[in-house]
């Protein structure tokens, strides 16, 4: 896999929209600690054509696992007060153009979600042509150009909704809280590469 920062300009247009949605990404583009990543494939030679198969999953996984213990120790060397929350932006290139992004993004972001909420941790998944739409028809996010996986610091206050549809993570994010208000620290799940 290829990792590297791109800066930004890519989803510049997405975060200026998604402000309206999300509070804090004024406050983290101000502190400078929004970051964007591009990763793809190492050879990106069948990319139009291959098929997003169990393989290019996997090494994703490890690829976004790895990225995710680097934003944890970024975030500890951060000052914790107001308005300085972390964010990294991961879009995924290079992927097949008949890949089903929704199923390919829902296959990464479960186990990071299930894996590092205990640490505070909130993935999102964007893709382009998602139905963001509330149930009642409100636009929630815009339409991001690339598919991507988004992390950030868990926030105390309202960030519990985002588990309505999973008790078992939102007692993690309970579980979360209740440590952070104590200052007990994290151990990321052995199973993961450092």
């Amino acid at each position: 896999m290829r990792l590297a920062e791109t800066g930004g300009a890519d989803i510049d247009g997405f975060l200026t929209a998604s402000a309206r949605y999300c509070p804090f990404i004024q406050q983290a583009r101000a502190a400078g600690t929004i970051r964007t990543f591009k990763l793809a494939q190492r050879d990106a030679a069948c990319a139009p054509t291959c098929d997003a198969g169990a393989a290019q999953m996997e090494l994703f996984r490890d690829a976004l696992h790895g990225l995710t213990h680097a934003f944890l120790a970024e975030r500890s060397r951060l000052d914790r007060a107001p308005g300085r929350l972390l964010c990294y932006n991961v879009l995924l290139a290079d992927l097949p153009e008949n890949t089903d992004h929704a199923s390919f993004l829902g296959a990464l972001h479960w186990p990071l979600k299930r894996d590092y909420t205990k640490a505070g941790l909130m993935f999102g998944k964007f893709w382009p042509g998602e139905d963001s739409h509330s149930p009642k028809h409100r636009q929630v996010m815009p339409n991001v150009p690339f598919p991507l996986i988004s992390i950030r610091s868990a926030q105390r206050r309202g960030d519990g909704r985002f588990f309505s549809r999973s008790a078992d993570l939102l007692q993690d994010y309970i579980s979360w809280r209740a440590n952070a208000e104590t200052d007990q620290p994290f151990s990321p799940p052995a199973s993961q590469p450092p």
